[in-house]
């Protein structure tokens, strides 16, 4: 099971791969990059539901999260240390 998973760039990767992504890996995963995939909100809602433990995630770039799903994460995910949610620059 993975700790570490970087799937950034990986455009294919979409809310459902990341609602099984956290399903697989839940008790381990503690570091995510997801950045420039086409996850949504829902995707970060199961994020949150099946990984609470994750300490690091990256939605940089992510054009269709919006405000409600980074805060599930953040409510969710109380062990979360670093968060980036830089938006890409056109």
């Amino acid at each position: 099971m993975a700790r570490y998973l970087n799937l950034r760039g990986c455009e294919r990767v979409s809310d459902l791969g990341l609602e099984c992504v956290a399903l697989c890996c839940s008790s381990r995963l503690r570091s995510l990059d997801i950045g420039k995939c086409d996850v949504t909100d829902l995707g970060l809602r199961a994020l949150a539901r099946h990984a609470p433990a994750i300490r690091k995630l990256s939605v940089r770039g992510c054009e269709m999260v919006t405000d409600e799903g980074i805060q599930l994460v953040a409510h969710a995910c109380r062990a979360l240390q670093h968060l980036n949610i830089q938006v890409e620059s056109q």
